[in-house]
């Protein structure tokens, strides 16, 4: 996914879309994949042309580098939940299948593939799975 994003912004920065939150983008992107010296160099960029962008911003920026973010800090996984879940998503397989998952027909993709493709940007609950 920070591949994706890293493209996206290089994309927009080669049509010369370059408002000051753009720099924040970067400095975010920079931040999240541990690169802090960039990140800095961002900030900066942005200290120059809005100041008060950059101060609303460097909280952030700082909690994404120090991975006190909860959308960029790595997560401690509990290996029994996991397990349950697995256990499950394999007792369920034939179920999952039945709903016929987007493209299930034209990739042959494994029945993990076809989870993760069907709950990417859905808001659903799974929690209730890992009990």
């Amino acid at each position: 996914r920070y591949d994706d994003a890293e493209f996206e912004l290089y994309e927009a920065q080669r049509y010369d879309y370059a408002p000051p939150q753009m720099l924040v983008t970067w400095a975010t992107l920079y931040a999240a994949t541990g690169r802090r010296a960039k990140a800095a160099e961002k900030m900066s960029e942005l200290r120059k042309i809005s100041p008060e962008l950059e101060s609303a911003s460097a909280l952030s920026i700082r909690e994404i580098i120090e991975q006190k973010n909860s959308h960029f800090a790595p997560r401690v996984i509990d290996s029994e939940k996991l397990s349950g879940f697995w256990d499950w998503f394999c007792e369920n397989a034939e179920k999952l299948k039945a709903l016929n998952p987007i493209a299930i027909d034209e990739y042959k993709l494994t029945m993990e593939e076809v989870f993760l493709n069907e709950m990417e940007d859905k808001k659903y609950d799974i929690t209730k799975i890992f009990e």
